[in-house]
């Protein structure tokens, strides 16, 4: 991992792609070839006792791998992007303090949102606006930046035209300078800049693979799981009512589905939920995209996060 250009930021990797494509294992060869600790962004894998159904990593797969942000919550509640973005800023700070690197790792787009950029919003720009600044090249964009947000000027390097594009659409939009928002609360501060891969795979491919994995959770024991939560008092969670797998063996096990269909709706919802993270992360900015139909496409992914190996300098 390292600094960016004209900033003493760090860039920590993030790691994300629809569920069954793959994330988790090729995160923790990644963890122990690079000597990185993953933080979880899963909004699901955070629940205590959801296991199976949630594909959760168990010990004998991390092999002793740390792995933050699993396992921590009780599943009486939901929980909050905007607790997960605190808890998650908080142990990255902790991993880079002792010296070491965070990998994010997961297919949450919202609680990605949360950690990266908050949820602060402004009111789209106009299209003639985006093709002004479209035309302009670096140094031209970051004088007029210089020009209206001179503190934000001073900490986005001349070559990064994302950056300095958002801040000048933010004044443009708001009439106010992105580090006055930064200064007032009504902008994320955020520590770190992160890098985000997401790993892709052929359609059908990645509908073979959920289908798959849902037949392995019914065979590891996913209605017992259930069971065992509703023994535990956690019948009427909205945990459980509004996660893909767990609310399907509920209907089953009070008569609703026959068990194959319960295991053919967990598929098909599964596959649904998976073309919902496929369209949110193909409307995000500025990530690089791993394929995976590529043969390569893993040692191109060790590569570009090898690069970001953190400058030890800055610890």
């Amino acid at each position: 991992m390292s600094a960016s250009a004209g900033s003493d930021r760090l860039i920590i990797p993030a790691l994300v792609g629809a569920t069954a494509v793959g994330k988790t294992a090729v995160a923790l060869e990644l963890a122990e070839q690079l000597d990185l600790e993953i933080v979880s962004c899963d909004s699901r894998q955070i629940y205590k006792y959801l296991d199976i159904g949630t594909a959760k990593p168990t010990p004998e797969e991390l092999g002793g791998q740390p792995y933050h942000l699993i396992d921590f919550v009780e599943p009486d509640h939901l929980y909050s992007a905007v607790r997960y973005r605190d808890a998650a800023r908080d142990t990255i700070a902790n991993i880079v303090g002792r010296g070491k690197v965070p990998l994010i790792v997961g297919g949450a787009g919202l609680y990605l949102k949360a950690l990266i950029s908050g949820f602060f919003t402004t009111p789209a720009s106009d299209a003639s606006y985006r093709e002004e600044l479209s035309r302009l090249d670096p140094v031209e964009l970051h004088a007029r930046l210089e020009e209206i947000d001179p503190e934000t000027a001073a900490e986005v390097p001349v070559g990064n035209r994302v950056r300095m594009i958002r801040a000048l659409e933010i004044f443009h939009t708001t009439g106010r300078p992105k580090s006055e928002l930064k200064r007032t609360g009504a902008y994320p501060v955020n520590d770190f800049e992160f890098r985000v891969f997401w790993l892709t795979l052929d359609r059908e491919k990645l509908y073979q693979l959920i289908n798959l994995r849902v037949d392995k959770m019914f065979r590891d024991g996913l209605m017992s799981e259930v069971e065992t939560l509703v023994n535990m008092g956690y019948r009427n969670s909205p945990v459980l009512a509004s996660t893909v797998g767990y609310k399907e063996a509920l209907d089953h096990l009070s008569g609703r589905f026959t068990l194959d269909q319960c295991l053919q709706l967990t598929k098909q919802k599964t596959r649904n939920y998976a073309k919902r993270q496929i369209t949110w992360f193909n409307r995000a900015d500025n990530q690089v995209i791993v394929d995976g139909d590529k043969p390569d496409w893993k040692d191109f992914l060790f590569a570009e996060i090898g690069k970001l190996k953190l400058d030890s300098k800055l610890l």
